[in-house]
């Protein structure tokens, strides 16, 4: 069979591919995750999706690439707008802005990407490894660790609370939790900052 590349522009078609494969998640779930169902999702060929993806593996990883490199882009634009982006806690504050917007909604494709990736430790650790990035990014944002691992937990907690299927608290807690958190930054900016200030220029 000849794999070859459809008659699109070749990343178009990638991201085409991934976009299906997300969807095809989101409404079937992770068991429904098949090169031909997602091909099929697609409206291009088996041969196609093989000429981007040569096996499931690869489209997952994909999958996971692609997700991590979009939750960074909508952290960094949220950054971008906050009032003094190069602030201590500027990446923490956008985390959780975007957090309770996004990470904590997609939890029908982030429950079957964990389910699509459970059994293979290659692409559990390709998780690891964007989770890693995040943590790195946060641990030079300018607050302590103790403030930094308690968000992280914090947005991780919920958004498996909603995988599993678990009682969440209501719209208005879930808000007093994001006010919560963002306070909590603010205090650990300013001890931060109070403890350790700016020499003059």
């Amino acid at each position: 069979m000849s794999h070859e590349p459809e008659k699109k522009h070749p990343s178009l078609t990638r991201d085409h591919i991934l976009q299906a494969a997300s969807e095809l998640v989101m409404s079937e779930g992770g068991s429904a995750l098949t090169l031909d169902a997602v091909a099929k999702s697609a409206g291009i060929s088996k041969g196609g999706l093989l000429y981007h993806f040569p096996s499931k593996e690869a489209l997952i990883l994909g999958m996971i690439d692609a997700r991590h490199q979009w939750l960074k882009k909508l952290i960094t634009e949220e950054k971008s707008q906050l009032a003094d982006p190069g602030a201590p806690g500027a990446w923490h504050r956008a985390l959780v802005l975007v957090g309770f917007k996004t990470f904590i909604a997609c939890n029908d494709l982030t429950a079957g990407m964990l389910a699509a990736v459970a059994q293979d430790q290659s692409l559990v650790e390709r998780i690891q490894l964007g989770l890693s990035e995040l943590t790195l990014i946060c641990q030079q944002d300018g607050i302590p660790r103790a403030v930094s691992t308690l968000i992280l937990s914090t947005l991780d907690g919920i958004k498996m609370h909603r995988v599993i299927g678990l009682p969440l608290p209501s719209s208005e807690e879930i808000d007093e939790l994001r006010d919560l958190l963002l306070h909590l930054i603010d205090q650990a900016t300013f001890v931060t900052s109070t403890s350790n200030p700016r020499k003059p220029a």
